[in-house]
């Protein structure tokens, strides 16, 4: 596994790493009463100390007094933030939906895929995101590749479908996959797929599922989505977002919901065959995106005024 060092100082992931010390040092009762406005981080831990190992976490030996008006808007960062700031992986990721969602509500986001991002401007790593799982991240969503697990897919790997067994060769390499995102040593992860094989062949133990709609959260579209989580609540929608179906006749004759992606007979979705087809259905929904920056970033800020560490503090540690 890589640790990803930087030749500067990032301030937002100064700000993740800082809050991330102060969330493992602080008690909950402390934390609590931090977050309340009844006390500040430093009246509980050394906020020096904590800043010091939040630097050199991208900076080992740095010299923590030529970083000071780093350091000031990193730590201001965090306080506003009720120290909720996080580092977050979001795996198998092109489109940077997720990453951009996380990112505009001040966490270190960063998206990592074998192909290049389609949105410019925040953090990108093009590899195998597994070489990324041990370098200090809090939180991550995966996006594993569905083509070879999803449920309607799984008669293609039966033996008589797949006589070269290449197919289900296919399907365990993606499953491993899978279980590497679930066994990431990482406190928060949500694995997201269509209906697949994770629950069946057992390949996130631990994790509990939940099926959304992208028409629950804004999308006029129909697409079962499971979302298998660690550590994470389910996610809520705001029945305001709520897309209403049209009515339509299905081919057996009988009356149906339908939303815009879909035929009316069979529900089926009406993207036709093309070159991209599968990159663009792999797209992930912004709606969606949204409420998880939203509900399981947790930003809320505070009005707190903690002392700041001073330079000369800072450099006890350098």
């Amino acid at each position: 596994m890589s640790i990803i060092r930087l030749d500067r100082l990032d301030v937002t992931r100064l700000a993740a790493d800082y809050s991330a010390a102060c969330r493992e040092w602080l008690t909950a009762d402390q934390l609590a009463k931090v977050r309340s406005g009844d006390a500040v981080a430093a009246d509980y831990i050394d906020n020096a100390e904590a800043m010091a190992e939040a630097v050199y976490t991208q900076r080992p030996g740095a010299s923590l007094a030529d970083y000071g008006d780093e350091i000031h808007g990193a730590q201001q960062r965090a306080e506003r933030s009720g120290y909720r700031l996080q580092r977050i992986l979001i795996a198998c990721e092109f489109s940077g939906t997720v990453r951009d969602a996380f990112t505009a509500l001040g966490h270190s986001a960063e998206s990592c895929d074998i192909i290049a991002s389609e949105s410019p401007g925040g953090i990108h790593h093009v590899r195998d995101a597994r070489e990324l799982l041990g370098d200090g991240y809090s939180m991550m969503i995966a996006h594993p590749p569905c083509t070879y697990i999803a449920a309607c897919q799984l008669w293609r790997c039966q033996p008589k479908h797949d006589p070269s067994r290449q197919r289900e060769a296919k399907r365990q390499e993606a499953l491993e996959l899978v279980r590497d995102f679930a066994a990431a040593p990482i406190d928060q992860v949500c694995i997201e797929n269509p209906k697949s094989c994770i629950g069946t062949e057992n390949a996130a133990p631990g994790f509990s599922p939940q099926m959304v709609q992208p028409y629950q959260f804004g999308h006029d579209h129909s697409k079962q989505t499971y979302l298998w989580r660690k550590n994470l609540d389910e996610l809520e929608a705001d029945p305001a977002n709520y897309i209403e179906p049209r009515d339509a006749i299905s081919n057996s004759g009988k009356p149906c919901k339908r939303w815009a992606n879909q035929c009316d007979g069979s529900g089926a979705d009406r993207m036709g065959p093309s070159a991209d087809r599968g990159h663009k259905r792999s797209a992930f929904f912004a709606g969606i995106a949204s409420a998880m920056a939203a509900q399981w970033g947790g930003i809320i800020s505070t009005a707190t005024s903690a002392p700041r560490a001073t330079v000369a503090q800072l450099e006890l540690f350098a």
